[in-house]
């Protein structure tokens, strides 16, 4: 049926996209209706009609010559005005080129209102398409619309926005995003599409729509894209000013400006240039032309991967180290955002989410499986994420569908795949994939550091006024004494007055700061995507550290395990020859490894697999333990029948395996026939069938059967020692119907009723500089927070070590004892939560406090206590309502899941705070992308860290390492001495030759220096180049660094992204915000000083005759763009300082710093000008400015050089090398001036200039038109005055620098 005349009144129609706010429809106008054609068409032909009749004499009234060619020049600015206004504003485009349109039958465009923060509204064309999608007969393609896939293609009204397509719901009368509709049942879902498309006609219909699995990053041409560049307001504004200047007669000073213009923008068009040869370079292109197996037409056929359509049935598979070298490539990519249907996949989404550590896909049918009846929940990416393969993502092992841990087809009704790969259905493609979300928001990132801030925009604003002042009293004093002077030099005073408030060089004064910061940062193998953020770094006041893989090492060691009986003593068994079987067979059973990734997986999973000498016999037959002399059974070989795998929601894993009995273990020095007999086909008598679970302590606590007495308190005695307490449950199947039934039961029911084996006690290493970062940061007044899932215990003992718990008492914030970890009611809700004092002295005793509400948080916090929270404490805490207020003043949040993470940095952000958050995982995502700063740790060797002798040589010695990353496997560690610098939990037996001592987890070897040292200056050759040398040097660095560094370097995790491990790049980070921010605000400050003073000389000294010469304005421009470059240069220093930075433009340190020194360079520039007036020689006219007489305009824009003129020069040269060498802000936060070598010879040379032009006759004197000799002492007065205002103005600023900052 057809809309509606309206969508939502007046043309406006609602919209599905939480990044659109609204949309209007509009219809283009005929081209003689359009108001920037027609009517100034008319007013044309009437003015050059009245100047014909003025040529012909027709009209003897008519206008004069002056005042018609004035009118055509107003009309043609005018007419330009406009067409400039709709190419930069949508909504005068969309008034004065388009209509509005009363339904989508008469729109032809759209125009579309972004949310906040999304970029800037647009006009895009509205078209009528087909809309068609593959599938089973009568299969509806969209939920409530009309297009099915039976009978011809349907049209429907769609348009494109930032390479996403939406169509016309016509039920809802809404624009929805053109995507293939997996928001449904899994089992409904692969009911539907399991078979893929069923005729090549549904599938070239469904290309029709979905169009190719590319991304279109199409190379702009270098004329377009600058001629684009120049059409944007700044740049015209900037050539309106270079158009005054020569009307002014400065004409050499214009065209330096103008070239310096065109030289920016072109370094900005071909910098985008080589961004988007980048994007096409990394984006995984170069992988389109490689086939994949796909399902159409009843057959497996290979597909080029740009082919691939949503619907489409594919087979993925890895490729060994042959197919690598065949192929040119190092690993195989996913192609498309798939589900998996049958088989499984470990992949590798360092690029998607940070984790460092590749995750295991399992197929959709096993969540099916495993739902509650009954359950009818849509397919939602952040639940079902395990069963989705993400383009982009690198596909490191598989495992074909037909094995016992993927049910033979998966439900995917199709047969196996030739290539052996595992089946997946395609869900997205293109830009609208997981790695299509990222290229989007590198493509359309509008937002940056520059003058479109706020208070940015509110300074310009302020300083507008000045300027508005200025030019009154220009206007005021030629209505009152005119002197001869025309109206239209005096108009162009004052639009010069008006214009100088922005200096055209402020865009790129205000982008080399960033972009200094962004070479410096990928010099330390830091990518950042949103450079905005930088400044962000330079106000961060509190940093949140994720802890296992980002504070500690991912690499874990098993100490031992404590078995049920020896609870209450609290005995550790080191060898692990000595522990139970039970305890053997879960930590080699249960896990997520498989046969080819026994390398690659979960920390825990290794070292637990590692421990015990468990091996792979087949894909999914484990023989779980080969140590010498085992527990009787704990060698048995065990088939993997089932895995739940590990949830952060749920903190536990188990499998269902099958056992092979004691009675007949086989030969544990070989998997000989026997052993495969046993494990053939599970119809042994003897073969037992077991479920082995292991998880945190508290949460095995709920599923156990019987709780041991001394559990609670020896996982907890442990935990206070810094260990990471893992408990191993297992239950036997007895119950014939559940054996039968083995591979549906649900997981409910399967990890029920278990009987507790032992507690796993794992060591997790500190990594060597860990500590030492964080002691830095701590004392430069930075909050520290630990933020992980770990439990509360062993969070705090490492927080302790590493410094961010240094107070004499800690208190947590738990359930009550009593309670365990079963939520608080309503009835209980003023006792349900308590403090606990967790006291070292007494590890087994906790002293309880009540709580009593966020305020009681605070006064803790003030009496100096370190306050910890638990996860189930912060549950309570949101059902109260008092999260935020509460979790601000804690130190150490532990048993925390994603969503609790982002709660935290939710809450810090409504006090005020600027966050930075590093974690290193999918579970920190969320808090990564909420806060201001978020740093996504990928592992591996950073390229700062690595040397190119040391990458290029091979073995052991050759291999690349982040420096504090724990060595190899058979390797020293020279930095902690081998392995005397290893951590040990006391309790545990040390290693053979080693004494043994009661350190508990304490560190040995010394933490890795950091260099913390003086100014930081820099001594190197660079420093002594020219500025212009360090612009193309830069360039040069730039040129090579891109090479190293690419999309893939870049996560959707968080705005930076570090290939490596440390949290090292943390520092970097923040030390390049606060240069950023420091150099920005400088430049607002020299600005606004430049500002006032131009002000008055571009007004008063107008008004008595004083003009600067074209040589004059153009050295000064130049000097002036040299210091801003310098300034930019400057380096942090290594040690940041527990001083702040001021933040803000409109400060109390600024504000009255500006209007000090404002003051001082007045006061010089009066008692100059008036001492020149008195002592310029007999007969001197000062410089005419204007036409005294009514002269010629010729002679009013002549210099000659005076006394008057060359002493105002010389002041404005002091004053300006006064405002760049006083408002220089060096030490604490970057180098000094002294250090910053350029900065420091070009003030100098500017200050020698200065006192040259005063003092003596020199060539430069003629250069600069500025006066042979002064008269009398004159010259020595200026320098003597000079001295004394730089003097007074360096007092000022650094006696106001000592004002806090806001």
């Amino acid at each position: 049926m057809p809309p509606p005349p309206n969508g939502g009144g007046g043309g406006v129609m609602d919209v599905a996209c939480k990044h659109i706010s609204a949309i209007r429809l509009h219809r283009k106008r005929k081209p003689y209706a359009s108001l920037d054609a027609a009517p100034f068409a008319a007013v044309y032909v009437a003015l050059v009609a009245t100047a014909l009749a003025q040529a012909h004499a027709v009209w003897p009234e008519a206008s004069t010559p002056a005042v018609v060619a004035a009118a055509i020049a107003a009309a043609f600015t005018a007419h330009v005005l406009l067409v400039l206004l709709c190419v930069w504003i949508p909504s005068v485009k969309a008034i004065v080129q388009y209509e509005s349109a009363r339904d989508v039958n008469n729109a032809d465009a759209v125009r579309v209102k972004p949310a906040a923060f999304h970029g800037r509204e647009t006009i895009v064309p509205l078209k009528r398409t087909p809309i068609f999608l593959g599938g089973n007969q009568g299969d509806k393609i969209y939920p409530g619309t009309d297009f099915t896939t039976d009978g011809d293609n349907q049209l429907s009204h769609t348009f494109e926005y930032r390479k996403q397509r939406f169509y016309l719901d016509t039920t809802t009368h809404t624009f929805r995003k053109l995507e293939f509709n997996f928001h449904q049942p899994p089992n409904k879902l692969v009911a539907a599409h399991g078979r893929g498309y069923g005729t090549d006609a549904k599938a070239n219909a469904a290309k029709s729509v979905w169009g190719a699995n590319v991304f279109d990053v199409p190379r702009p041409e270098f004329r377009q894209l600058l001629i684009n560049q120049m059409m944007q307001p700044f740049f015209v504004f900037q050539v309106f000013c270079v158009a005054l200047w020569l009307l002014d007669a400065y004409w050499y000073y214009a065209l330096f400006t103008l070239v310096m213009l065109v030289f920016f923008e072109c370094t900005v068009v071909y910098q985008r240039q080589r961004t988007s040869d980048m994007l096409r370079r990394d984006v995984g292109e170069s992988q389109n032309s490689l086939p994949v197996s796909v399902y159409r037409g009843g057959k497996w056929a290979p597909v080029p991967r740009s082919e691939l359509l949503p619907g489409d049935v594919i087979s993925l598979r890895s490729i060994d180290a042959r197919e690598q070298a065949v192929l040119g490539v190092p690993a195989v990519d996913v192609p498309a955002d798939c589900l998996l249907l049958g088989g499984v996949a470990v992949a590798s989404e360092a690029m998607l989410t940070g984790e460092s550590t590749p995750q295991w896909k399992s197929p959709v049918h096993e969540r099916v499986c495993t739902a509650k009846e009954g359950d009818d929940e849509p397919l939602r990416r952040s639940r079902d994420k395990r069963h989705i393969l993400f383009k982009g993502t690198t596909l490191v092992k598989h495992e074909r569908p037909g094995s016992s841990s993927s049910a033979e087809g998966g439900g995917a009704k199709v047969p196996r795949p030739p290539d052996g790969g595992c089946v997946c259905l395609v869900m997205r493609t293109g830009f609208g994939t997981s790695q299509g979300k990222l290229m989007r928001s590198m493509l359309f990132s509008h937002e940056r550091v520059s003058a479109n801030s706020a208070e940015a925009g509110l300074f310009i604003l302020v300083l507008l006024g000045i300027a508005v002042v200025a030019a009154s009293y220009v206007l005021y004093d030629w209505t009152i004494a005119p002197n001869g002077r025309s109206l239209s030099k005096v108009m162009l005073m004052v639009m010069i007055i008006l214009t100088s408030v922005v200096p055209p060089e402020l865009p790129m004064e205000l982008s080399l700061a960033v972009n200094q910061s962004l070479v410096e940062l990928i010099k330390s193998g830091i990518f950042c995507t949103e450079p905005f953020r930088i400044p962000f770094a330079g106000k961060c006041d509190t940093c949140c550290f994720d802890k296992t893989g980002t504070l500690t090492s991912e690499s874990l060691v098993l100490h031992g395990v404590v078995a049920t009986d020896d609870f209450v003593k609290n005995r550790l068994v080191a060898n692990l020859s000595d522990a139970s079987a039970q305890c053997c067979r879960v930590l080699g059973v249960c896990h997520a490894l498989t046969d080819a990734s026994v390398d690659q997986g979960d920390p825990l999973d290794l070292a637990g697999f590692a421990a015990v000498r468990a091996r792979f016999v087949s894909r999914d037959r484990v023989q779980p333990c080969n140590l010498p002399r085992p527990a009787e059974g704990a060698s048995a070989p065990c088939r993997i029948l089932r895995r739940f795998h590990f949830a952060s929601e749920l903190r536990r894993m188990s499998v269902i395996c099958r056992v092979n009995s004691p009675g007949d273990r086989g030969s544990n020095s070989g998997v000989g026939g026997d052993i495969l007999s046993a494990l053939g086909g599970g119809s042994d008598e003897r073969d037992e069938l077991w479920v082995l679970a292991k998880g945190a302590p508290e949460t095995i606590e709920t599923l156990l059967e019987h709780v041991p007495d001394g559990y609670v308190a020896c996982h907890q005695a442990w935990a206070k020692k810094g260990a990471r307490v893992i408990a191993l449950a297992a239950r036997r199947i007895a119950d014939a119907e559940e054996a039968d039934d083995v591979l549906r039961v649900p997981r409910e029911k399967a990890e029920t009723n278990l009987h507790l084996v032992g507690l796993a006690i794992f060591e997790c290493p500190l990594k060597t500089d860990s500590a030492a970062c964080l002691a830095h940061l701590a004392n430069s007044k930075h909050q520290l927070v630990m933020i992980t899932g770990d439990a509360p215990l062993a969070a705090c003992h490492v927080a302790k070590q590493c410094g961010i718990l240094s107070a004499s008492k800690t208190l947590l914030l738990d359930l009550l004892p009593s309670q365990g970890s079963t939520p608080a009611t309503a009835e209980s809700s003023s006792t349900a939560i308590c403090w606990q004092a967790l006291d070292d002295s007494q590890p087994d005793k906790a002293t309880s406090l009540a709580y009593q509400g966020a305020a009681q948080c605070s006064q803790l916090a003030r009496d100096n206590i370190d306050l910890c929270v638990s996860g189930a404490a912060i549950t309570e805490l949101e059902r109260r309502g008092e999260a935020n207020d509460a979790l601000v003043h804690m130190r150490v949040l532990a048993r925390t899941n994603p969503r609790q993470k982002a709660l935290m940095i939710a809450a810090l952000r409504a006090q005020g705070r600027t966050c930075l958050m590093c974690g290193d995982g999918t579970n920190d995502v969320g808090a990564l992308r909420d806060s201001q700063v978020g740093v996504a740790l990928l592992g591996g060797p950073s390229p700062a860290a690595v040397s190119p002798a040391g990458a290029s040589k091979g073995g052991k010695r050759g291999q690349r390492r982040i420096k504090g990353a724990p060595p190899p496997p058979g390797e020293p560690d020279s930095g902690d001495g081998g392995d005397k610098g290893r951590r040990r939990i006391k309790g545990a037996p040390p290693p053979p030759g080693e004494p043994d001592d009661d350190d508990s987890m304490a560190v040995s070897g010394s933490h890795t220096a950091l260099d913390t040292g003086g100014d930081g200056a820099l001594e190197d050759d660079a420093d002594s180049k020219s500025w212009i040398e360090r612009i193309q040097e830069q360039q040069r660095a730039e040129e090579q660094l891109s090479l190293g560094v690419s999309l893939r370097d870049a996560s959707l995790a968080s705005p930076f992204t570090v290939r490596g491990s440390s949290i090292r790049p943390c520092l970097d980070i923040i030390r390049q915000g606060r240069t950023t921010l420091v150099a920005t605000l400088q430049m607002f400050k020299i600005l606004g000083l430049q500002c006032l003073c131009g002000a008055y000389s571009m007004s008063v000294m107008y008004i008595q005759g004083v003009r600067l010469g074209d040589s004059q304005a153009t050295f000064s421009g130049i000097f002036s763009a040299a210091l801003f470059f310098c300034l930019s240069q400057a380096k942090p220093l290594d040690k940041l300082s527990p001083e702040r930075p001021h933040t803000r433009v409109f400060s109390t340190y600024i504000l009255v710093s500006m209007v000090l020194q404002f003051a001082a360079h007045l006061s010089f520039t009066i008692y100059a000008t008036q001492r020149a007036l008195t002592l310029r020689p007999e007969g001197e006219e000062v410089c005419v400015a204007f036409d005294l007489e009514g002269g010629s305009e010729a002679a009013s824009s002549s210099f000659e050089t005076n006394v008057v003129n060359s002493v105002c020069y010389i002041v404005n040269l002091y004053t300006l090398a006064t405002n760049f060498a006083v408002n220089y802000v060096g030490h604490p936060h970057s180098t000094p001036i002294h250090a910053n070598r350029p900065m420091l010879f070009a003030v100098l040379a500017m200050m020698a200039t200065a006192t040259l032009l005063s003092v003596g006759e020199s060539p430069v004197n003629e250069l600069l038109e500025v006066s042979a000799s002064l008269p009398g002492t004159l010259g020595t007065e200026l320098v003597a005055f000079a001295a004394a205002d730089f003097a007074f103005c360096w007092c000022v600023e650094n006696a106001l620098r000592k004002l806090p900052s806001s």
